[in-house]
């Protein structure tokens, strides 16, 4: 598909497993701070500086379960 806006959210997923419908993301926040998330690749992260969780996506799933999540690397 030469135009991401001809494709259908099937066709998205089948170019790139991790890809989550934009409407869909919308919707999630952080299961600990309750903050909206941004997705980085395979990751959903949080946008909370205090917070930062990442939660994986796996087979096109947001695993956002806190004991799952990554704790930002600190500077």
């Amino acid at each position: 598909m030469d135009n991401i806006n001809d494709m259908t959210a099937s066709d998205a997923y089948d170019e790139d497993p991790t890809w989550i419908d934009p409407d869909f993301l919308e919707i999630l926040v952080c299961p600990e701070c309750k903050a909206s998330v941004t997705q980085e690749g395979a990751w959903l992260v949080c946008g909370n500086p205090k917070c930062g969780l990442r939660y994986p996506i796996r087979d096109g799933i947001p695993v956002m379960l806190v004991e799952e999540a990554e704790k930002p690397h600190r500077k």
